[in-house]
């Protein structure tokens, strides 16, 4: 990704995550938070166990800075990121999920990424 101009302060990341069971028709908002980008970097105390596991990994395999600010004309890369089951619980049921970033500065979106997938037995 690439950031065309530097992020303001009260730039934010909304995290949405969805789920559908397999045979069921619902589909079902499992969470939707909102974090400022250069308070996340900063202080790094997420409190959700599922999306702190995502920061880390995402800080540990990308070149993203630790702190603001988030400079522009500057190519930002994740390389490597595996999803693996060791993040869910044992109790995980299989579901068809929908996870989301909208990344946005000065309240207006700039870039979304979309992972679409489900999981399984092993």
């Amino acid at each position: 990704m690439s950031v065309t101009r530097q992020l303001a302060q009260n730039a934010e990341v909304a995290i949405k995550i969805y789920v559908q069971p397999p045979k069921g028709n619902k589909v079902i908002q499992f969470l939707n938070i909102k974090l400022n980008i250069c308070e996340t970097l900063k202080r790094q105390n997420i409190a959700v166990p599922l999306i702190r596991y995502f920061f880390n990994e995402i800080m540990r395999k990308s070149n993203m800075p630790f702190s603001c600010p988030i400079v522009k004309d500057f190519a930002y890369n994740l390389t490597n990121f595996i999803l693996t089951d060791s993040i869910f619980p044992v109790y995980t049921f299989y579901v068809n999920f929908n996870f989301s970033l909208n990344f946005m500065n000065d309240y207006k979106s700039f870039g979304e990424m979309l992972l679409e997938g489900r999981t399984v037995p092993k």
